[in-house]
């Protein structure tokens, strides 16, 4: 049984490692990339890592976007893209998805069949990297993380043991898979609830940065509201780029049950009410088609990185924050091509109690803690020059707002995996308890910590 294997001089290696998110994995060339097509080979190249102590690098969509995440320098990297399918159960209850597959299939195959599941929002995101750090999707007012919403991992062990997952098999490390990352093998599978839909309502509004303080109002209503609508999804951003003259503000609002265009859901109507408008693409669409418009907002092989905290609703806070935003970016205005994102996204008390009554994950997340606003900073550039102080701007800018959130009383544990900078402390965020329980998971499935020490993409449990 042999594997495909690129080595650096071979054709299709280049075009191979040259196809992650960002410029930062792009820049990373590997000793060689095995393309394996079948969850056995998959396993054979865990069995002869472990054999020669190997580094490896692990790859999917290759969505994560800091340096490192999924490509490892002069080591042999498993490129997952090659071990594809989408399948669909008699019952049309199930869809289970192959490791190497983008939402973007996934909704188009399940679409054929009138039906969707709950996934990424953008289309070109990988499927078991968003799973793996929890994930968020346009249903997850009903369903809470999209990781919670996963019946059955099929994984691939440090031993080459190919097992399942579920709530009756394995069920620990079912909970651990649940937002807790690559800490315990290679997900070559996962199973997820199919349901039917048709048509979304939705789009964005574009709106002067001026509006920013009645959409900060807006997101407080909405987010504290006793009685919020399951169906409802929405993000809030603030940008600044020189090359849309300034700053602006956009909102991003879904709805899965409604039909008609103007006027929009009652839940967003303080959203909908908000003027002037610059622009609008407020219409209804298929799911295929708003995952396709959400990636059409980013290019492959760019500058481009994510940071991310949690806070609780304040109103004042969530106001600050645009001053807060305007001091920590004006002075890196003059790097190249910048443009510089804040996006606000609410985690209603509905959706973290759905969350928990769908059984135990990873992510350590009370019950009865929400709501919480996740906070995700996003700046993209061209030079390599300006990386650092970028960078530091990032890091600098998740202080303040935790700083702010903590003088107010509103700061926040947990930290979204999938937004989350290389740097900060995620799994630290579960909370002890669920650290420790995931340590021992580890311990059990792992005991050579294989995945630890020798799989340093990722965001790892801190065992030495």
């Amino acid at each position: 049984m042999t594997v495909a294997t690129l080595q650096r001089n071979a054709t299709g290696f280049k075009e191979r490692n040259k196809s992650y998110f960002t410029a930062f994995n792009n820049d990373i060339t590997p000793s060689s990339i095995a393309c394996p097509e079948s969850v056995d080979k998959v396993a054979r190249l865990v069995r002869e890592a472990v054999h020669c102590n190997a580094e490896i690098g692990v790859r999917g969509g290759g969505h994560t976007p800091w340096k490192g995440a999924a490509n490892l320098e002069d080591r042999l990297v498993i490129d997952m893209r090659n071990l594809t399918g989408v399948t669909v159960n008699t019952e049309k209850s199930t869809v289970s998805i192959r490791a190497g597959e983008r939402w973007g299939n996934v909704y188009e195959t399940l679409a054929a069949e009138g039906l969707a599941t709950i996934g990424g929002r953008v289309s070109r995101v990988g499927a078991i990297g968003l799973t793996l750090g929890g994930g968020l999707s346009y249903f997850s007012g009903r369903h809470g993380f999209v990781c919670d919403a996963v019946s059955n991992f099929e994984v691939v062990l440090a031993s080459g043991e190919i097992v399942n997952a579920n709530k009756t098999t394995n069920p620990d490390l079912f909970t651990a898979l649940k937002g807790g990352s690559n800490n315990f093998g290679i997900v070559t599978k996962i199973d997820l609830p199919t349901f039917p839909l048709g048509k979304l309502w939705g789009g964005m509004t574009v709106h002067p940065g001026t509006s920013y303080p009645d959409a900060a109002r807006a997101l407080k209503n909405y987010v504290t509201s006793p009685t919020p609508d399951p169906d409802a999804h929405l993000l809030l951003s603030m940008g600044w780029a020189a090359m849309m003259g300034g700053e602006l503000t956009v909102l991003s609002l879904y709805h899965a049950n409604h039909s008609t265009v103007e006027p929009g859901p009652a839940s967003l109507s303080e959203f909908t009410a908000i003027q002037p408008r610059l622009n609008s693409s407020l219409r209804e669409a298929s799911l295929v088609e708003f995952t396709a418009e959400q990636s059409s907002f980013s290019v492959d092989g760019g500058r481009n990185l994510y940071f991310t905290t949690s806070i609780k609703p304040d109103l004042d806070l969530l106001v600050g924050v645009q001053e807060l935003f305007r001091k920590a970016i004006e002075p890196i205005q003059g790097c190249k091509d910048l443009a510089f994102s804040i996006v606000l996204q609410p985690m209603t008390a509905q959706m973290l109690r759905r969350s928990a009554e769908a059984g135990q994950n990873a992510l350590g997340i009370p019950a009865d803690d929400g709501p919480y606003i996740n906070v995700l900073i996003n700046p993209v550039w061209s030079e390599s020059k300006d990386d650092e102080k970028i960078v530091q701007t990032s890091l600098d800018l998740i202080e303040a707002v935790d700083k702010a959130a903590e003088a107010k009383g509103k700061a926040a544990r947990y930290r979204f995996m999938n937004y989350s900078y290389g740097s900060q402390k995620v799994i630290e965020s579960y909370g002890d308890e669920s650290v420790q329980f995931l340590r021992d998971v580890s311990g059990k499935y792992d005991p050579e910590g294989f995945f630890q020490k020798n799989v340093p993409g990722g965001f790892k449990l801190g065992i030495h």
